[in-house]
């Protein structure tokens, strides 16, 4: 599965709601901000709206979400967003890239979630999520 958005609004949009919400480490996103009139919600799209008005992501969780997706159901659709932002990484040398089989959602998955969890601030995150936008349309800065 692909993503329907342009990547770099997805990369933005991820950014966006870390920023807002603020980095979540050791989860996708904080399970803690849900209580138990969420555990009525059916349907991925309820639960997503949910977590971005009021939960902490990791990096993972943002794309997820920002994809139009959800971390616990249908993250695959944004596998496209998950590879290409694992391969910038990798390209920096912030991961290692053995790490990443091309084109394996559940490798970039992981790569992204342990690299966020490491990640000294939500600043380093978003500062990331903002340059791989970027370097995505082609800009330079």
């Amino acid at each position: 599965m692909t993503t329907r958005k342009p990547l770099p609004e997805v990369y933005r949009q991820a950014a966006d709601l870390i920023d807002r919400n603020g980095l979540c480490v050791g989860y996708y996103y904080d399970p803690d901000c849900l209580d138990e009139t969420t555990s009525t919600l059916t349907g991925d799209a309820a639960l997503a709206a949910v977590i971005c008005e009021r939960c902490p992501v990791c990096a993972a969780g943002g794309i997820i979400l920002a994809a139009g997706a959800t971390p616990d159901q249908s993250w695959r659709a944004a596998a496209t967003a998950l590879c290409r932002f694992a391969d910038y990484l990798a390209d920096r040398g912030d991961i290692d890239a053995a790490m990443l089989t091309p084109d394996t959602p559940e490798d970039a998955l992981e790569a992204i979630g342990t690299w966020s969890d490491g990640c000294a601030s939500a600043g380093q995150v978003t500062a990331a999520l903002r340059a791989v936008a970027d370097a995505a349309e082609g800009v330079s800065r």
